[in-house]
C-alpha cells in the first residue's frame, strides 16, 4: 500500500498531539465520510506566479483511491492561468489555460488533522494581466466511494513590489529577563509599499512582555499590521518586546522566525488579521532609520524567499529539567477488567519544549504485567514495534507519547484497561520515561533516579 503523506497543519500543542497520538489504522472511505477543502484568497503580481496549496480534511481517518482536484478560475483575470507545480506528483492536465484537473496516482489518507500538500499547483499573471482586477479560483475534489467537496477563494492581480526583512540577531538572557525582538523590512521597490504586516512565530519560551493595538497575539506567536507608506531604498525598523520565561530551560536557544508582507499578502495570511487575540495597548510604529537614495492597486511581494528574519536567545546560567514516572498498582480477580492509570511528570524546574526538533517531550515505555491482557489502550499510546527505540521485543509493551511541550509542575497520564487473566500476586510490569537509546528521546534529565516506576497487579501485603 502506497501512501502519500500531506503536510499536517499544527495550530499549537494540541493539534501536534493529536497528530502524534495518531495510532488508529486508517480504514478505506465509507459512503458517508465528509470531505473538507480550504483554500485561502490570494494575490500574484503583474509578470509572477504564485502557489496554491489546498487544506484537506475528512471526519475520520480514511485511506481513498482515484483522488482528483479540479481547479478552475472565474472573473476578471485576463492574463491569469492555473499550472502544474513544478513537482512531478500528482499528474496536473489543462484543459484550458483557466482550468486545471490534477489526479494523484497514489492513495490518499486524510484525517481530521488538516493537512496540504497533496495538490500543489502555482497561479500565473502575464504581462497583460491588469493590477487590480480579481477573480476567484475553484478547488473541487472527488474520490472513490465518497461525494465531491470543493471551495472558492478570490484572487486579486496585484503591483508587484518587493519587500526584503533585516539580518537575523542573537542575544543572551538569564530565565525571566527582558529582551527585545529588534526587526528590520527594506523597500527594495522603486514605488511607494502601501503598508506592511509582519507575522512572528515563536518558541515557547518567548513571553509578550507589551501589548499593542495593531498586533494580534496567539499562544505560537504575535501578528503586526503597520499601516505605513514604506519609500523606495527605505529601511524601517521596530522592536517587538518579550521576557524570556522564568521555567525556560538553561542553557538552551530559543527562536523566533519573523516574515514580513505586504498589507495585502497580510490580509491573505493564515496568521493575518483573522488570527489570535488583538491587542490592548497602544500603536506600535515602525521608525525610519535611512534616507531615500502612484498606482492604487493591491500589492504583492514577487520575491518573498528574503522576507524572513530570526532572532535567538540564548538563555545563561543553569535550570534544568527533571521527568519522573509514575506507576500504578491495582487489584482484582481474576477474569476481571482494571483500570490502571500511568503517567510522567515534569518536576522542573523548568518547561521541556521539544516543538522546534518537532519531537515529544516525553516518551514512556509501558510493560503490561504478566498475566493480563490489555483491554482498553488509551489516546496517545500504541503497541511497541519491534524497532522501536528502548523497548524489548520479547516483552509486551506500549509506547506512549506526550505533545511538544511539557511545562514544569506539568503531569500527563495514560489510563489502561487491564483485564487479569489469572490473579497473580506481585504482577510486576513498568512504566520507563524516556529510556536510552540511540535516538531522538529527550536524554539530559536532571535525575534520572526516578525515570521508572512500577505497575503492580495485585500486589501482596506488606
Amino acid at each position: 500500500m502506497h501512501h502519500r503523506r500531506g503536510r499536517r497543519l499544527l495550530a499549537g500543542t494540541a493539534a501536534a498531539l493529536a497528530v502524534i497520538m495518531a495510532v488508529t489504522p486508517p480504514a478505506f472511505a465509507a459512503a458517508d465520510t465528509q470531505i473538507q477543502v480550504e483554500l485561502s484568497a490570494a494575490s500574484v503580481g503583474v509578470g509572477a506566479q504564485i502557489p496554491i496549496d489546498p487544506i484537506l480534511s475528512a471526519d475520520t481517518q480514511v485511506v481513498l483511491t482515484g483522488a482528483t482536484m479540479t481547479f478552475e478560475l472565474a472573473g476578471d483575470l485576463t492574463g491569469v492561468s492555473l499550472a502544474a507545480a513544478d513537482v512531478g506528483v500528482p499528474e496536473c492536465v489543462n484543459d484550458s489555460p483557466v482550468r486545471l484537473v490534477c489526479t494523484s496516482s497514489f492513495e490518499v489518507e486524510l484525517t481530521p488533522e488538516r493537512a496540504s500538500g497533496w495538490f500543489d499547483i502555482v497561479v500565473r499573471a502575464d504581462e497583460t494581466a491588469v493590477a487590480g482586477s480579481a477573480g476567484t479560483v475553484s478547488a473541487t475534489f472527488s474520490a472513490d466511494g465518497v461525494q465531491p467537496a470543493g471551495t472558492t477563494a478570490t484572487i486579486q492581480v496585484a503591483e508587484s513590489v518587493d519587500i526584503a526583512a533585516g539580518a537575523s540577531n542573537q542575544v543572551r538572557r538569564a530565565p525571566g529577563a527582558a529582551f527585545k525582538a529588534d526587526l528590520a523590512v527594506t523597500n527594495k521597490s522603486d514605488v511607494v509599499v502601501r503598508g506592511v504586516g509582519v507575522v512572528g512565530y515563536t518558541d515557547y519560551a518567548f513571553q509578550v512582555a507589551k501589548q499593542f493595538s495593531n498586533c494580534r497575539y496567539r499562544g505560537s506567536g504575535v501578528s503586526c499590521l503597520f499601516e505605513q507608506n514604506l519609500k523606495p531604498g527605505v529601511t524601517y525598523r521596530v522592536e517587538l518586546p518579550f521576557r524570556l520565561r522564568t521555567d525556560t530551560q538553561a542553557p538552551s536557544t530559543s527562536a523566533g522566525e519573523f516574515e514580513w508582507l505586504t498589507a495585502a499578502d497580510y490580509a491573505n495570511h493564515h496568521y493575518g488579521p483573522g488570527a489570535g487575540t488583538p491587542g490592548t495597548g497602544g500603536k506600535l510604529r515602525l521608525t525610519q532609520v535611512t534616507t531615500a537614495t502612484t498606482a492604487r492597486a493591491a500589492q504583492t511581494d514577487t520575491n518573498p524567499d528574503d522576507n524572513w528574519e530570526n532572532v535567538t536567545v540564548r538563555a545563561t546560567g543553569v535550570q534544568g529539567i527533571d521527568i519522573a514516572a509514575l506507576g500504578a498498582s491495582v487489584s482484582g480477580d481474576a477474569g476481571t477488567t482494571v483500570s490502571a492509570t500511568v503517567g510522567v511528570r515534569n518536576n522542573g524546574p523548568a518547561t521541556l519544549d521539544r516543538s522546534r526538533v518537532g519531537e515529544p517531550a516525553t516518551v514512556a515505555i509501558v510493560t503490561v504485567p504478566p498475566g493480563t491482557t490489555v483491554a482498553a489502550v488509551p489516546d496517545g499510546c500504541a503497541p511497541a514495534e519491534p524497532d522501536t527505540p528502548g523497548t524489548d521485543p520479547s516483552l509486551v509493551q506500549f509506547v506512549c507519547r506526550t505533545s511538544y511541550l511539557h511545562k514544569a509542575g506539568e503531569t500527563v497520564s495514560w489510563t489502561f484497561g487491564l483485564h487479569i487473566d489469572e490473579a497473580t500476586p506481585n504482577a510486576t510490569g513498568s512504566i520507563v520515561a524516556n529510556p536510552p537509546c540511540e535516538c531522538m528521546y529527550f536524554s539530559n534529565d536532571i535525575d534520572k533516579s526516578n525515570d521508572r516506576a512500577l505497575l503492580l497487579v495485585n500486589p501482596a501485603a506488606a
